[in-house]
């Protein structure tokens, strides 16, 4: 998408959607819960309140990796840049970012990321590993690696940083300025959180907002849903569960989706324990769910009432799955713009999107950005600089279609030359 496209994207959100009573009431709910965690990383400035049905509510959000890979920043620089537009364009408009911390921890990037290096394999590794006992976890229940283990991975990637900007004599200064800023979040996220999740979502955030200057109302989904924010629509998904999973298991069916099917009788939301196990939940013959820890084998049964008019008792101990996750938070929200990744949650979306048609829910306008960017850091810059010396290019070389054959001709001169001498060395 050009930017003159998006100038008309942007162009065409205002009116796309009214916020009902409930909605504003949920948003300015979540806002509060967003300035909480803006004020713990101490900044601030240019938070926003909800000021009529007309605001725009924008949403995006990824789970809290560690230093993550170019696709979850983008996320963040293209909600952004929407919001300015609308904002210079008058219009109001709110944008969220949140992190799902309650998820499991199984996922490698959650804890460790490769960046990339001049060595055999192209990249390092940079991170920490989590215990296989914490990986059935949610991640907000995983600690944060001891001081010692931080201290040592974090002058580790100081010190990798610092030798490649040293080959840049012009750009030396800039760089130690950036690596320094970095850094120093690292110390100050490390230092405020109380968990792995915390630290990550605490860098991320810190970086959007003193670095790239990216101000969202960022969160988390463990501190929304200790607020119990968005009950009555998890009540009506409940409620309507059998119909919910049939809707579910028809359209992964239908469209031929790489996503298993769920049992019949399955609660579409996560039931947390008390050792930080997720609970998958399955609802018996009445209205009472039952289901077992994975990590302590601690059994549940959870009894509702009627039409779960108790939910209230057990919800801020539950959690959304991906699909309820987009279903009830569109509803909820009144979102005009969701931005999605482009991986299984574009799935996860078209299931979503069938749910939310039959039941009657919100549907936003959903973007992904499947971008083709090439991005230059100083690892990159610095091979192309070794490649130019070692074949003998010229600067302009690299970009020449013939580079491949400049290549062969230098591998060929160098081979004749390592010949002759020991030719001459016989």
């Amino acid at each position: 998408m050009n930017n003159k496209t998006l100038e008309k994207f942007v162009l065409d959100l205002p009116g796309y959607y009214l916020l009902n009573e409930k909605q504003q009431k949920n948003a300015s709910a979540l806002i509060e819960i967003s300035k909480k965690f803006l004020r713990k990383v101490k900044n601030t400035s240019d938070t926003r309140d909800i000021l009529s049905s007309d605001t725009i509510i924008l949403e995006s959000g990824h789970q809290p990796n560690f230093l993550p890979h170019a696709g979850t920043w983008k996320k963040a620089f293209l909600l952004a840049d929407i919001q300015k537009k609308l904002i210079d364009n008058g219009n109001t408009s709110i944008a969220f970012f949140g992190f799902p911390d309650r998820n499991l921890s199984t996922a490698r990037l959650l804890s460790r990321n490769q960046i990339p290096a001049l060595n055999k394999k192209g990249i390092e590794s940079i991170g920490f590993r989590i215990n296989d006992a914490d990986r059935l976890k949610s991640f907000c229940n995983v600690k944060k690696p001891s001081p010692d283990t931080w201290l040592t991975e974090i002058h580790t990637i100081e010190k990798f940083y610092a030798e490649i900007s040293n080959k840049f004599s012009d750009k030396k200064n800039i760089a130690k300025t950036q690596l320094d800023q970095i850094i120093e979040i690292l110390w100050r996220s490390y230092d405020l959180a109380e968990n792995f999740a915390e630290l990550n979502g605490y860098v991320f955030a810190k970086i959007c907002r003193e670095i790239f200057n990216i101000n969202l109302m960022f969160f988390f989904y463990s501190d929304m849903q200790r607020e119990r924010l968005f009950i009555d629509e998890s009540r009506k998904i409940l409620q309507h569960t059998h119909s919910y999973n049939q809707i579910y298991n028809r359209v992964i069916k239908e469209k031929g989706l790489d996503i298993p099917p769920v049992a019949e009788h399955h609660i579409p939301f996560w039931y947390h324990c008390e050792c930080g196990g997720k609970v998958n939940l399955f609802l018996g013959d009445s209205t009472a769910c039952a289901g077992t820890c994975p990590v302590c084998k601690k059994e549940y049964n959870l009894v509702f009432d009627a039409d779960f008019n108790n939910l209230h008792e057990y919800f801020a101990s539950m959690d959304f799955n991906a699909v309820t996750r987009n279903v009830i938070m569109a509803e909820g929200l009144g979102d005009t713009l969701f931005i999605s990744g482009v991986g299984g949650s574009l799935h996860y979306g078209v299931i979503g999107d069938q749910i939310s048609q039959e039941f009657g829910f919100h549907r936003p306008i959903s973007l992904a950005w499947q971008s083709k960017d090439f991005y230059l850091g100083m690892t990159h810059a610095s091979a192309l600089q070794e490649l130019t010396k070692i074949f003998s290019l010229p600067a302009r070389g690299l970009f020449e279609s013939s580079l491949n054959e400049m290549i062969c001709k230098r591998t060929q001169i160098i081979s004749q030359n390592l010949s002759d001498a020991h030719q001459k060395k016989d």
